[in-house]
């Protein structure tokens, strides 16, 4: 047995494939054209100023509304939704769980492993680095204003207040990019009209049944759902658009 072998043998599965993982997006990284490289650079640091300064005039408005009284209907429309929902608040924890972070981790991180093996690197690191990059404005969000989160609801149980702000909603923003952005890559494969409304309509079905799921559990007021809807469609056109730079880079390779 030759020394790679031993190492090989000696060394965590795990550590074996991460290794390989880089390696994959290292060889990845280098077989795209360098133009299209800084087009894609480009585009996500161009993006993500964009994004952040899209959060902050978010934040800026919401609580301008807020101190002037425009939201105070807000409180009884979370006590009307408890009501006529048509779950409970033991279902609605079901029906947030698709923007569940303990679900969309492990599906953007395979994801974006699953491209880096194939060599796409740009669209692994557009994949994981967007997801991670989306986490940023909605933590700067947070920051700017540390809103509390409805206590109407089983007291609030449901609500985190003492670990995260409300505005914007991370689940819902997180909702529309990883499975937004899963879904154009599947829909690139097709020219069915019906196929890609029937996929994008999953994206906005989802999208709703999470937003329901917080609003029934309590855990946001409904701006801050709305909020984190625009916030999270902003970044998955940006990302689009970085995904259509690798696209045109493997093109040119070819």
């Amino acid at each position: 047995m030759d020394e790679r072998a031993t190492r090989q043998a000696d060394e965590w599965l795990l550590m074996h494939v991460l290794r390989r993982t880089w390696w994959h997006v290292s060889e990845g990284w280098g077989a795209v054209d360098g133009r299209h490289r800084r087009r894609w650079i480009a585009t996500m640091v161009g993006g993500l100023a964009a994004l952040l300064l899209l959060t902050a005039t978010l934040v800026f408005v919401t609580r301008g509304l807020e101190r002037a009284g425009k939201l105070a209907w807000e409180p009884d429309f979370v006590r009307s939704f408890e009501r006529n929902a048509p779950f409970s608040f033991g279902w609605a924890i079901w029906v947030e769980s698709p923007g569940n972070g303990i679900v969309l981790w492990p599906l953007v991180l395979v994801s974006a492993a699953i491209a880096a093996w194939r060599r796409r690197t740009l669209l692994a690191l557009t994949i994981a680095g967007g997801f991670v990059l989306l986490d940023v404005a909605v933590l700067m969000g947070w920051q700017l204003w540390e809103r509390a989160r409805p206590d109407l609801i089983a007291g609030g149980v449901a609500s985190s207040a003492e670990s995260f702000s409300a505005f914007p909603s991370g689940h819902v923003s997180q909702t529309i990019v990883a499975y937004g952005l899963l879904v154009a890559l599947w829909l690139r494969g097709t020219h069915l009209r019906a196929e890609k409304v029937f996929g994008w309509c999953v994206v906005a079905l989802l999208t709703a049944a999470v937003a329901a799921g917080r609003l029934r559990l309590g855990a946001h007021w409904p701006s801050d759902l709305v909020g984190g809807a625009v916030i999270g469609a902003f970044w998955l056109g940006v990302l689009l658009r970085a995904v259509g730079e690798e696209r045109h880079g493997r093109q040119s390779a070819g």
